[in-house]
């Protein structure tokens, strides 16, 4: 997410502004890589508040420790409950190919941004942990054609 092209980074933001949503998480990740953007003032975007409680306190919190606890929590046990409202959720039991996945894109943005251990909540159904490992850490067995970590094996 963070790591793409600078036009399409820009692109989201216009979204969002065009929108005016104004929100601290989604701000916190635009920052990270917009270093000249102004903070806003207020947030509009209540739906937010809701969906992401303990990442958006995660953001806030002086400790790293605290941080990585309350994105543990958020990312294990929050974020696909707290969506329960969304036409996708529960997509994966519906007889129609639409289950694309669930995964909380801002919870792996977050962690790159502040630089936090993932390695408690790594495996989480949710989390995309497998954006932080890299190709060499990846080891294949042909035995029961699975992919594991080379230091798990």
């Amino acid at each position: 997410m963070l790591d793409i092209e600078e036009d399409r980074f820009k692109k989201l933001v216009e979204i969002i502004d065009q929108d005016q949503v104004r929100d601290n998480l989604f701000e916190f990740i635009i920052q990270a890589k917009v270093k000249d953007r102004p903070p806003i003032s207020s947030e509009s975007y209540e739906y937010g508040l809701k969906l992401f409680g303990s990442i958006r306190k995660a953001i806030t919190e002086a400790d790293k420790n605290n941080s990585q606890k309350l994105v543990k929590k958020f990312a294990c046990g929050e974020w696909y409950m707290n969506h329960r409202s969304s036409g996708w959720y529960n997509s994966h039991n519906i007889i129609h190919n639409i289950y694309f996945g669930y995964w909380s894109f801002e919870t792996a943005a977050v962690v790159k941004i502040m630089s936090l251990d993932d390695s408690s909540f790594r495996y989480c159904k949710y989390y995309p942990g497998d954006w932080f490992i890299g190709i060499d850490e990846i080891a294949y067995s042909i035995e029961d054609d699975s992919y594991n970590l080379k230091n798990n094996e």
